[in-house]
């Protein structure tokens, strides 16, 4: 062919000798690359067109990828709303567990989307520490509807409520019937509170004819007055009124009349209620009384009083505050009479008494200070001083028996 060529040449009448110079004298077009075509897959990689987005509006722009087409994103920038139903709310799901809503309006346009309601308080699947009880912890799991679910026990906890208060203790105080009440800290701790005078509890023991035997006349205004200038002169005091009489049927060896206050109107109120019983009090039943106002078993008989949670059986005294038996003396009290301090059973058929040893161990053990409202009964002193002397204190009355009642002497019975 190449031949065929020159000869061609030649004879059109170009001057040649050899066929490199006729070579040399022809120009070739550039090499150019092989021409791929279409694959057998449908396209060439590497190529795009543009396709109209779902529903006529946008343009979808789509890859040639090993032959397939793969369609793009769609762009809907230049696209107007979506049309809507007028009316129709459309609602999605947003933050934690909770919803928010669109409206469509007359214009057949959705309005934004408004604020997220009805979140819960957590991520689905989170975990958390959280305080429970006395400053201990506890572990939670945060579930579907975005609410906490314990998983473990609470642990780690103090002994008490921060800004409580512990039981009344006397542990760190050094004057006697002064107490304190630890005060619970932020770390669930008791530290201990100030100490303070814990008061003085004051209980009158009279027999049951007070208010219509002897002393009828005398006895309401001598006991206001003494009252009135005890509480004046006694910081934190209270009052309380008890009554003893004979064991008989029908009659109460002892009765709590006027439980502790420190309204002296209240006491006196009280004083002027309870009932007026005429019967022949004995000592047995005196010394029966002593011994419920101790704490010892009431008799059944008996009127006790109704304490607190925080009183002492008895008389209800405060604990730590100082404990005053002001009593009226009468009759005989004698080591061998049937109705004296020291019998342990009497002559009256059914009466189970306190014995006197019991009655004593009771009034040492809660410190309770017994004073003679007035002066010995007719008999003498000497079975009183005895039972003083018994319960290791000093026998001090206020003065001989008289129609007057020397307040003075009863307030320095009361500092002494």
């Amino acid at each position: 062919m190449r031949n065929t060529r020159l000869q061609i040449i030649c004879v059109m009448g170009i001057a040649c000798s050899s066929p490199a110079e006729v070579l040399d004298m022809m120009v070739l077009p550039d090499a150019q690359p092989p021409d791929t075509g279409p694959t057998d897959l449908g396209c060439a990689d590497g190529a795009t067109r543009e396709e109209p987005c779902a529903g006529g509006c946008g343009v979808l722009v789509e890859s040639c990828v090993e032959g397939d087409w793969v369609a793009g994103d769609c762009d809907d920038s230049g696209c107007g709303p979506e049309p809507c139903e007028p009316g129709t709310v459309d609602t999605e799901e947003c933050g934690r567990c909770g919803t928010r809503e669109r409206f469509c309006t007359a214009d057949e346009v959705f309005t934004p989307f408004g604020d997220c309601t009805g979140e819960g308080i957590c991520l689905p699947g989170t975990m958390e520490e959280f305080p429970c009880g006395n400053c201990g912890v506890e572990q939670a799991r945060c579930t579907s509807e975005c609410a906490w679910e314990t998983t473990t026990v609470c642990t780690g906890e103090g002994v008490c409520t921060p800004g409580s208060l512990g039981d009344e203790t006397d542990a760190t105080c050094t004057e006697e019937n002064f107490s304190q009440r630890p005060l619970c800290t932020e770390e669930c701790d008791f530290e201990p509170g100030f100490c303070e005078y814990a008061g003085t509890d004051i209980m009158f023991l009279f027999h049951s004819y007070i208010r219509s035997g002897f002393f009828s006349a005398e006895v309401p205004p001598a006991m206001r007055a003494a009252v009135t200038e005890l509480q004046r002169r006694v910081p934190n005091a209270r009052f309380g009124i008890s009554t003893y009489a004979t064991l008989l049927d029908g009659f109460t060896p002892f009765g709590g009349e006027v439980a502790f206050t420190d309204d002296v109107p209240a006491f006196m109120r009280g004083y002027e209620a309870f009932p007026d019983v005429i019967a022949n009090p004995r000592i047995l039943s005196w010394n029966q009384a002593l011994g419920t106002l101790a704490g010892l078993p009431p008799h059944p008989n008996s009127r006790p009083f109704v304490c607190r949670a925080d009183e002492l059986d008895g008389a209800c005294w405060r604990p730590f505050a100082r404990k005053i038996l002001f009593f009226h003396p009468v009759f005989e009290n004698s080591t061998n009479d049937a109705s004296g301090l020291y019998d342990a059973t009497g002559p009256i058929e059914g009466a189970v008494p306190h014995e006197w040893d019991d009655v004593a161990a009771a009034i040492r053990r809660l410190g309770i200070e017994l004073k003679i409202w007035d002066g010995c009964p007719p008999a003498g002193c000497e079975p009183f001083i005895t039972m003083f002397r018994d319960i290791g204190q000093d026998y001090i009355a206020n003065r001989e028996r008289t129609g007057d009642r020397d307040f003075d002497r009863i307030f320095s019975l009361v500092n002494d």
